[in-house]
């Protein structure tokens, strides 16, 4: 599904790692919102938030404030998990030029290339910046969802008390270079 700021399909099976890291952890995950689970994070025993509670805006809003950590794509559910300050891991977003307010969000971009080159993040910012809202991209363009591997690594510094641990950690570094 391709979601608000989102620029390619998201890549469901990129989030497994993180859901598995989570319930070794001793994590319930819940998925929330108003799309529909995907079957293999039913087969990961991702608890269905809809199956559990009426879907509404208050409910919606009570998981968000009770979760540890929320993982979204480019959406109002990322808006809502920043604005109520929560760890948001913030995932897939091509408009790194508008980030979520809250100071516990980690953006987790989608990397652009042109004409097959990635792009640093400095050049994907200015594009991004060129763009302003418009979603239509130039066929020169071709935009990567970010790997398991490195969302689990982001949710890993995301959750970590020591800000500092993560500074080597090459897989992120090379992704954020």
């Amino acid at each position: 599904v391709i979601v608000n700021a989102s620029a390619v399909i998201t890549d469901i099976k990129s989030y497994l790692l993180s859901i598995k890291y989570l319930k070794d952890l001793g994590y319930k995950v819940v998925f929330g919102g108003s799309e529909v689970i995907p079957d293999i994070f039913l087969e990961y025993e991702v608890l269905d938030f809809k199956k559990f509670c009426k879907q509404n805006y208050l409910n919606e809003l009570r998981l968000i404030n009770n979760a540890e950590v929320v993982i979204s794509s480019p959406s109002g559910y990322a808006f809502l998990a920043s604005t109520l300050n929560k760890k948001l891991l913030y995932c897939n977003q091509w408009s790194i030029t508008i980030p979520q307010p809250g100071k516990l969000t980690l953006q987790v971009p989608c990397r652009i290339r042109k004409n097959g080159n990635l792009l640093t993040l400095s050049q994907q910012y200015k594009y991004m910046d060129k763009q302003k809202a418009n979603c239509k991209h130039s066929n020169l363009y071709s935009f990567e969802h970010p790997s398991g591997e490195i969302i689990l690594s982001s949710l890993k510094e995301l959750m970590s008390e020591e800000k500092t641990n993560f500074e080597n950690n090459f897989l992120v570094k090379d992704f954020r270079s």
